[in-house]
């Protein structure tokens, strides 16, 4: 049996409870963001947005830092216990409350527990074969699959957000919550943060004085703005309009980097990956079932030059790493860092297509098979101007072998509409990979998500040995014998992995920016007083009123 206490609990300091003065809070802080939330509860969260927020108004059950993975420590809960292997209780700290004083309690979790478990999400993923109960009104005892890994277990709850039972009561169908004021404009916080207003152009958030002493804001309130165009954020960054743009691209870096502005660069790290699920069911071309054909592909495909035109700066900083998997290289072990991606040789990918059947038999440059050319479809995101440069990329370099590629650029509601029936030869996106060594959701047969189709009852099997592994060596053994086999097959074209930049004014201080967010644990950021630049409602102060 393994019990973690809360460190707080025997730290000096302000009683349980006891608020943080108003008085230390200290500036405004203003976000250019290319899109709002447009949800405020984690178990609809679908873009990252939507997530931050839905990590702001809560305390998070279990606190995570990231180290080379997550590590776990109190939040809501004040410590856990592990029973009998997989049974795992969590105790709630007691001073927990709504934003209107209303005290948070287990039936919360509980609620929250039911409707993400119901809601087709990233968390109705992480709680797959979990049960909850509660023992006594401070308890939650979560029953759990059989993993090797504490730490994966601890992950798969760690996030669970609380639902106000008192408010809501029996949620007979969650997909009704969706458009609830809740979700959609008047949140009910429990964390460091409350909605004070949302617009379609504005989110501004302000500190909820019910949080716990220790999650009280030393900021008077964040803006989260939104500027769709990327010149409308360089000109409010330039203007000191707004403090913070996270996801720089590689023009908006140029474009800093010719100028002498108060703002650092920091970097989240790589957990953004670019690459192409193929789809080997039925809606797609039959040709990319034959790992010949897709072994092509990638040998055709140039990353060198993909990186180097379109990741690279004018002052030769490259942003970006080839990638051969879907684990973040930010997974220090568990990432294959020795494995050898495929080489560019378009010679060689022309004998695997040859081998696999096509090859050009009327002189057109295209390869045929049957008297039919080889032609896929791949969709995009429209508006993204990175994909949409690797795009004509990838179109010239498969054109080197004979195979035709066709790009349609779709709006988000098509995008999501072919992606969730599949009804795509290839997809260029953008994955925003787990902080978990998890390789089952996208390579299980079953897994949620599994874009491809792709299944391999070995691969199945090796899997789930590594899921119920107890020794980590050889958990990481498996982990990488996976890695090899899924490369080695190509299910995806495997692209690059992105180095994330935010820009930051540097007047912010102990800001944290990192693989789990680009604003991790926000209440704790602050702003001297003698560099404040903006008024108690996010203005910018006179200029004979502004430090220096």
């Amino acid at each position: 049996m393994l019990l973690i206490l809360a460190s707080w609990l025997g730290c000096s300091g302000p009683s349980m409870g006891e608020q943080a003065s108003s008085s230390s809070a200290s500036d405004t802080l203003v976000i250019a963001m290319d899109e709002l939330p447009r949800t405020a509860l984690d178990a609809y969260a679908w873009t990252e947005p939507d997530a931050i927020l839905a990590g702001l108004l809560q305390v998070p059950l279990l606190d995570s830092s990231f180290v080379c993975g997550l590590q776990h420590g109190v939040g809501a809960a004040q410590g856990w216990t592990f029973r009998d292997g997989n049974v795992l209780d969590l105790t709630l700290r007691s001073d927990l409350a709504w934003e209107d004083g209303t005290p948070l309690t287990a039936e919360d979790f509980l609620l929250g527990f039911q409707v993400a478990a119901d809601v087709h999400s990233a968390r109705a993923l992480d709680l797959r074969g979990v049960s909850l109960e509660l023992p006594d009104p401070r308890t939650l005892r979560f029953h759990l699959p059989l993993f090797g890994d504490r730490g994966r277990q601890l992950a798969r709850v760690a996030a669970l957000e609380a639902l106000p039972h008192t408010r809501l009561g029996t949620v007979e169908d969650p997909a009704l919550l969706r458009d609830h004021p809740l979700n959609t404009r008047s949140p009910l916080s429990y964390g460091p943060w409350k909605v004070d207003s949302w617009t379609e152009t504005e989110l501004v958030l302000v500190p909820n004085t019910h949080a716990p002493y220790d999650q009280q804001p030393r900021l008077s309130r964040v803006v989260l703005r939104a500027l769709p165009a990327s010149n409308q954020r360089m000109v409010a960054l330039e203007r000191g309009e707004v403090d913070l743009v996270p996801g720089l691209t590689i023009q908006e870096l140029d474009r800093i980097g010719a100028q002498d502005l108060p703002v650092v660069l920091r970097h989240r790290g790589m957990r953004t990956l670019d690459f192409v699920p193929w789809n080997l069911g039925e809606k797609g071309d039959p040709a990319l079932r034959d790992p010949r054909v897709r072994t092509a592909l990638a040998m055709a495909t140039d990353l060198d030059t993909l990186q180097e035109q379109i990741l690279t700066t004018r002052a030769r900083e490259r942003f970006s790493r080839p990638a051969v998997g879907t684990l973040t290289p930010g997974l220090c072990r568990s990432h294959p860092d020795a494995m050898r991606r495929l080489p560019l040789d378009s010679t060689a990918a022309s004998v695997k297509l040859a081998e696999a059947g096509w090859s050009d038999t009327n002189g057109d440059g295209l390869v045929d098979q049957g008297g039919e050319a080889l032609h896929l479809t791949m969709i995009t995101l429209r508006g993204n101007g990175r994909h949409a440069a690797m795009a004509l990329q990838l179109v010239r370099d498969f054109r080197q072998i004979g195979v035709s590629l066709e790009v349609e650029s779709l709006d988000a509601e098509a995008w999501r509409s072919r992606l969730g029936t599949r009804d795509f030869d290839g997809a260029l996106m953008a994955w925003s990979a787990g902080l978990t060594p998890d390789l089952s959701s996208a390579w299980a047969s079953d897994g949620a998500y599994n874009l491809t189709g792709y299944a391999d009852p070995q691969l199945d099997a090796l899997l789930k040995q590594e899921q119920q592994t107890t020794d980590p060596n050889a958990a990481l053994a498996l982990r990488q014998e996976i890695q090899q086999k899924i490369y080695a097959d190509q299910p995806a074209l495997f692209l690059v992995w992105i180095d994330e930049v935010v820009a930051m004014h540097t007047r912010i201080q102990d800001a944290e920016i990192d693989l789990i967010s680009p604003l991790n644990h926000l209440f704790r950021w602050w702003v001297p007083s003698e560099k404040q630049l903006r008024t108690a409602d996010g203005l910018l102060l006179p200029k004979d009123e502004s430090p220096g």
